[in-house]
C-alpha cells in the first residue's frame, strides 16, 4: 500500500539502493574472514 512505501521510504525497507563502495569492502573482508575461519576449523 502507498501508505507503508510512505512509511518505509525507498530501498530495500527503508534501506540504500547502494552503499558507497568503502562500505561494501568492509563487509566483504569480513564476510571473507568468517568464512575463511569456519572452514578452517573445519579441518581441525
Amino acid at each position: 500500500p502507498r501508505s507503508l512505501r510512505d512509511l518505509l521510504g525507498d530501498g530495500n525497507y527503508g534501506g540504500y539502493h547502494q552503499r558507497p563502495d568503502a562500505d561494501m569492502e568492509s563487509i566483504w573482508k569480513v564476510a571473507v574472514e568468517e568464512t575463511r575461519d569456519m572452514l578452517e576449523r573445519l579441518w581441525d
